[in-house]
């Protein structure tokens, strides 16, 4: 999956950062409430704390997969809330793992059937996060791994003490690579 290129990014940051910094010159000056400050901080904050999480999930690969797979009229039966989710550009075996990852935990539902893995999220992550259908025949690998909370070693030599630990991996899990457009999930293990 390729890398969204930095023109594509800076057409939305470029435009937020120019309305947060005309937004902070008409509110935060003498003869404003204070009120109001405190709620354009408010929302100021919220606005960057939404664009960054927009920018985290366009890079995750989500929006090209429910492109590709969208959902379809039929409803799984039984849905699992997943406490512990990832996605990824790259396997959890290559070095830009942890920089390329976005988790996605108690905000991914997952469903599997013999046909498809069918996805989705909670509102509001759904109006972000559309469901999808992922036929198993577009899953290029599947494999099981095993996770008691993971510890990474330092990764750069000479550190005297660097852990890397992720409490939210507990129990039996499995990696799915989708081949179009490479992808890969780490989900709670269900059966298929």
């Amino acid at each position: 999956m390729k890398r969204k290129p930095l023109g594509d990014i800076a057409k939305f940051v470029i435009p937020a950062a120019i309305a947060f910094w005309l937004a902070e010159i008409v509110v935060f000056r003498e003869g404003v409430p204070s009120w109001v400050q405190v709620v354009a901080g408010v929302a100021m904050v919220a606005g960057v704390a939404g664009l960054v999480g927009f920018l985290l999930l366009r890079q995750s690969g989500w929006a090209e997969l429910a492109r590709r797979f969208p959902a379809g009229d039929e409803k799984p039966r039984a849905w699992r809330t997943c406490p512990s989710a990832v996605m990824a550009t790259v396997s959890m075996d290559s070095p830009d793992y942890v920089r390329r990852r976005v988790r996605l935990n108690f905000v991914l539902r997952a469903a599997a059937d013999e046909i498809a893995l069918h996805l989705s999220t909670a509102p509001p992550f759904s109006l972000l996060l559309p469901p999808m259908r992922i036929p198993w025949s577009a899953v290029k690998s599947l494999r099981h791994f095993d996770a008691s909370g993971w510890i990474a070693p330092a990764s750069e030599q000479g550190t005297f003490f660097q852990l890397s630990y992720d409490p939210g991996y507990r129990g039996k899990f499995m990696e799915i690579e989708i081949a179009e457009p490479r992808c890969f999930l780490q989900l709670p293990a269900m059966a298929r």
